[in-house]
C-alpha cells in the first residue's frame, strides 16, 4: 500500500464492502439549509486491486475497482476541467404551475461527480423555500423593496442550486453462502478446496435472505438557499479571483503582523527608542514571513537572525546620534527590501495554481429566484448571476466565438500554405544564333545561370510566402472589422432605440444616428458588441482620476519640471 494516500478517503472507499445506499428523495438533515460537509475535491492518492490467477474474487474487490475508476473520473474532471455548469441547465418560469422548470444540461459537481439532467424538470421551489425559511419575527426581509410596506409584500432572492444523488435499483434477493476455502492459516499459508485439507464450513444464515441492489442510479437533487448579499469594503470596490485571493492570504497576515512604524520627525535619534523597538517587531514579523509556507527563505531567516537593530546606548556620548542616526537608516533601508521581497514572494507564490484545499458544499448554484414571500409567487429568474459558475469548455467557446471569422481565416490560411501543390514552370530552351543548340554542344553552365524568359517561377514563391484569402473571408474580416470600429466610434453616445427597431425589422422613420447597412445586416453581432465591447470601452476610455491620485500626480509633475530645469541650467 502506498505510504502518502489519504487515509481518511481510503477509509471511505475501501473499508466497507457494502455500497453507500442514497435515498431516492433529499434525506432530511438537521439543518437543510447549510450544505453537508462531503470534504470533496480533495486530491486523493489511489489503489487499485490487482487480479491473480486463482484468485478468490468478493463484492470488495469489485466495488474497490469500481471505486478507484470512479475517483480517477472525478480527479480528472475537477482538476483539468473545473465545476460548474457545461451546458444546459437552464431555469425558467413554469408557465403551467407555481414552481420554476430546469432544462436539461450536463455539470460537473465540487467534488467532480457529472450531474446530467436529461429532460426537463419541474422542481417546486416553494417546497425548497419552507424547509429553509425560518419565522421572521423581526420583519427584516432579505432583500428590501421600497415599494413593499409589509413584509409579506417584500420580494426575496432564492438561489436554486442542483447536487449529485444516487438512488440504489434493480434489487434481487442474495443468494445463501457456500463453504469457501480459508486463506491465514499457519504460516500464512491457504488451505484450497480440492487438497487434503478440509474446507472450513460457513455457518448458514438465520436471518431472512436480504434485498441487495444490483445498480447505482447517478441522479441530482435541488436545494434552495438565500442569495448572498455583497458588502463593499471601506467604500472601496476590490477585485477578486483565484488568484488575487491567493495573493491576499500571503499578503493580509504580513501587512497585519508588523508594527506601526513611529513618526518620523527628520532624524531617528529624537525618538531612538521607538525606532529600536519597531525594528526589532518588523525583524521578528519577517522571520516569521520567511520560515513557514511556500515563501520560506531559509537563507533569510539565518541572516535575520544575526543581524542586530541598531541601539542608541548611553556609552555613544559625542557622535552617538549621528551614529544611531546612520545605523537606523541603513536598518529601515534593508528592512524595506526585504518587505519588496515579501510581497514579491506572494505574488509569485499566488501566480502558481495551488493545490485544491476541498469544499464542504457540494451544491452547483443555477440562478436567483425572485419570489414574493406572501404567496411565493415566483416573479422573475435570472440564469446569469455570478454565482453560476461556468465550465469554459472547447464547445462553450466555440458556441460563444465560432460567428468571429478570424479563426476561420486562420484555418484557411495554413490550409493555404501547408495543403498547396507546388507547380514548377517548364525550362526554357537555349536558343543561339543558328537555332536550337545540339544537347552536345549546350552550355550547361551558361544554361543554370540564365533567367527564364518569364517570372513564373518567382511568382510562385512570392505566392507560397504571401498567402492571400479568398473573397468571402476578406468580406467577413472586413464586416468584423466594420462592426468593432462602430461600436467604439459610437463612444458614450446612447443608442437610440427607435434607430434599433427600424434597423432591426426595416422600418422607416427619422432618427438620431441611424443604423448602417452593415449593422443591419448583421444585427446578432452588432447588439452583442454594442451590448458588451462598447461600454468596456467607453468605460475605460472615460474613467475619472480620483482627486487623491490628481494630486499626486501634479505633485510628480512639479518635481519631474524641477530636476528638468536643474539639468538644463548645467548643461547650458
Amino acid at each position: 500500500m502506498a505510504d502518502n494516500f489519504n487515509a481518511r478517503l481510503y477509509a471511505r472507499g475501501y473499508a466497507s464492502s457494502v455500497v453507500s445506499r442514497a435515498p431516492t428523495t433529499a434525506p432530511m438533515q438537521p439543518n437543510i439549509c447549510a450544505p453537508a460537509c462531503t470534504n470533496c475535491g480533495l486530491l486523493e492518492c489511489l489503489c487499485r486491486p490487482r487480479f491473480f490467477a486463482g484468485q478468490l474474487l468478493t463484492e470488495q474487490d469489485l466495488n474497490r475497482l469500481d471505486y478507484y475508476i470512479r475517483a480517477k473520473n472525478r480527479m480528472h474532471n475537477l482538476q483539468l476541467h473545473g465545476w460548474g455548469v457545461v451546458n444546459g441547465l437552464q431555469v425558467r418560469c413554469d408557465s403551467c404551475g407555481s414552481g420554476v422548470i430546469v432544462g436539461a444540461g450536463y455539470a460537473i459537481d465540487p467534488c467532480g461527480e457529472d450531474i446530467v439532467v436529461c429532460n426537463d424538470t419541474p422542481v417546486d421551489i416553494c417546497a425548497l423555500i419552507k424547509r429553509c425559511q425560518q419565522i421572521d419575527v423581526t420583519c427584516v426581509p432579505s432583500t428590501r423593496n421600497a415599494s413593499a410596506t409589509t413584509c409579506d409584500d417584500v420580494e426575496e432572492d432564492w438561489v436554486l442550486a442542483i447536487r449529485y444523488s444516487e438512488t440504489q435499483a434493480r434489487s434481487v434477493v442474495a443468494l445463501r453462502s457456500t463453504p469457501s476455502c480459508a486463506c491465514g492459516g499457519k504460516g500464512g499459508g491457504c488451505s484450497c478446496c480440492g487438497t487434503s485439507a478440509k474446507a472450513a464450513p460457513t455457518p448458514p444464515r438465520t436471518a431472512a435472505p436480504e434485498c441487495e441492489a444490483t445498480a447505482i442510479c447517478e441522479g441530482y437533487a435541488f436545494d434552495a438557499f438565500l442569495a448572498p448579499v455583497t458588502f463593499v469594503r471601506d467604500g472601496k470596490t476590490q477585485l477578486s479571483g483565484g488568484l488575487i485571493d491567493t495573493f491576499e492570504c500571503c499578503y493580509a497576515p504580513l501587512k497585519s503582523s508588523l508594527p506601526q512604524a513611529p513618526t518620523f520627525s527628520g532624524t531617528y535619534s529624537d525618538n531612538a527608542d521607538a525606532w529600536t523597538l519597531w525594528c526589532c517587531r518588523t525583524k521578528e514579523a519577517m522571520i516569521g514571513f520567511f520560515s513557514t509556507g511556500t515563501q520560506a527563505n531559509c537563507t533569510l531567516v539565518e541572516k535575520l537572525q544575526h543581524y542586530s537593530c541598531p541601539v542608541l546606548t548611553s556609552s555613544q556620548y559625542i557622535n552617538g546620534s549621528a551614529l544611531f542616526q546612520t545605523e537606523m537608516t541603513q536598518a529601515v533601508a534593508r528592512l524595506r527590501l526585504l518587505l519588496v521581497e515579501a510581497v514579491l514572494s506572494c505574488l509569485c507564490t499566488a501566480l502558481l495554481p495551488p493545490a485544491p484545499c476541498g469544499t464542504s458544499d457540494d451544491r452547483i448554484p443555477l440562478a436567483i429566484v425572485t419570489v414574493r414571500k406572501r404567496d411565493c409567487k415566483v416573479l422573475r429568474v435570472c440564469n446569469w448571476t455570478s454565482l453560476r459558475k461556468l465550465v469554459l469548455t472547447a464547445p462553450t467557446l466555440d458556441y460563444w466565438f465560432g460567428w468571429i471569422p478570424l479563426f476561420s481565416s486562420i484555418q484557411d490560411l495554413i490550409g493555404e500554405v501547408c495543403c498547396t501543390d507546388l507547380k514548377l514552370p517548364p525550362r526554357e530552351v537555349v536558343v543561339g544564333n543558328t537555332g536550337a543548340l545540339d544537347a552536345a554542344n549546350v552550355d550547361k553552365a551558361a544554361v543554370d545561370k540564365q533567367p527564364p524568359a518569364d517570372n513564373s517561377a518567382a511568382n510562385a514563391a512570392t505566392m507560397m510566402l504571401n498567402p492571400t484569402l479568398d473573397n468571402q473571408r476578406t468580406a467577413e474580416n472586413q464586416t468584423l472589422a466594420t462592426l468593432i470600429m462602430n461600436a467604439f466610434t459610437r463612444g458614450n453616445t446612447s443608442l437610440d432605440p427607435a434607430a434599433f427597431i427600424n434597423g432591426a425589422f426595416g422600418f422607416s422613420g427619422e432618427t438620431k444616428l441611424p443604423l448602417t447597412d452593415t449593422e443591419k445586416a448583421n444585427i446578432g453581432p452588432f447588439l452583442l458588441l454594442h451590448q458588451l465591447a462598447q461600454p468596456i470601452a467607453a468605460s475605460v476610455a472615460t474613467t475619472p482620476m480620483p482627486s487623491d491620485q490628481t494630486a499626486t500626480l501634479a505633485s510628480r509633475v512639479a518635481v519631474l519640471e524641477k530636476a528638468i530645469a536643474a539639468l538644463g541650467g548645467k548643461t547650458s
